[in-house]
């Protein structure tokens, strides 16, 4: 049947959308797709201790790599960097957009030694967390591949947009050196990689605590109170920079971590 409506009922067609796979479509949304390949090491440690008085501690400790030439879609709104050429996925090969470096865990339970009716019974626990923030991946404002699908990265012009200089209250309106990426001609992909070598968004440290007072009222009858304390130490943790050159809010963190 021929098409009636649409940009495809046109007396001409252009040859880009002919050589397309499905060239009946003008878009298509593929979901779950088992595509890419990737590749993950790691080196994991954990050490556990139970003293006397009842104090346990708990530390877990990875590094890891992670390169992969697909997105993860454990992150749903990782528009950036995307696919540029749909039919070339071996120059996709990078860090892989969840690849956590370095991170580091500790716990403590405490049962403080206090053993009266109405005064014991007290526990304090805590968790610690710290660990390096996942890869930048960009894009820009304009698409000017002519790609029929394809994202667009930035050119590079052969420099690391790495910053090791500066107060990090300074970095918030350049978290990295911008001045290194620029739009790629017409009809041309971008020469950055699908994420960045070396810059990362901003670690994570983050301390909770809580405290525990149990008191046993009955053989089956126990009354708790508790509090807890998310971020105990109020530490500032900043969300990513912008990442689309082009724009003003590129290189740019205008908000703390979710």
């Amino acid at each position: 049947r021929f098409i009636s409506v649409g940009p495809l009922a046109q007396p001409t067609v252009s040859r880009g959308q002919l050589l397309r796979p499905f060239p009946q479509f003008t878009t298509i949304n593929g979901r779950a797709l088992h595509a890419g390949s990737a590749i993950y090491h790691s080196l994991q440690v954990k050490v556990e201790r139970r003293f006397s008085r009842g104090l346990s501690l708990l530390g877990a400790y990875t590094v890891s790599k992670m390169i992969t030439d697909a997105t993860s879609r454990l992150s749903i709104n990782f528009t950036n960097p995307g696919y540029q050429n749909n039919n070339n996925l071996r120059l996709e090969r990078s860090l892989g957009n969840v690849d956590i470096p370095q991170r580091l865990v500790l716990s403590y339970n405490w049962e403080l030694p206090f053993h009266h009716r109405w005064l014991g019974g007290w526990q304090v626990n805590g968790i610690s967390v710290f660990q390096s923030g996942p890869p930048i991946g960009l894009g820009t404002s304009a698409n000017q591949t002519n790609s029929f699908g394809g994202g667009s990265r930035p050119n590079n012009n052969g420099r690391s947009a790495k910053l090791t200089e500066g107060a990090t209250v300074d970095r918030l309106n350049r978290f990295f050196d911008t001045s290194v990426f620029s739009q790629p001609a017409p009809f041309t992909f971008g020469t950055t990689a699908r994420t960045l070598p070396d810059v990362r968004d901003p670690g994570m440290v983050n301390f909770d605590f809580s405290m525990i007072k149990n008191t046993r009222l009955h053989e089956r009858a126990n009354l708790q109170f508790r509090t807890e304390f998310f971020n105990l130490l109020n530490n500032t943790n900043f969300g990513g920079p912008g990442t689309t050159q082009g724009t003003t809010t590129f290189g740019v963190i205008g908000s703390a971590a979710d």
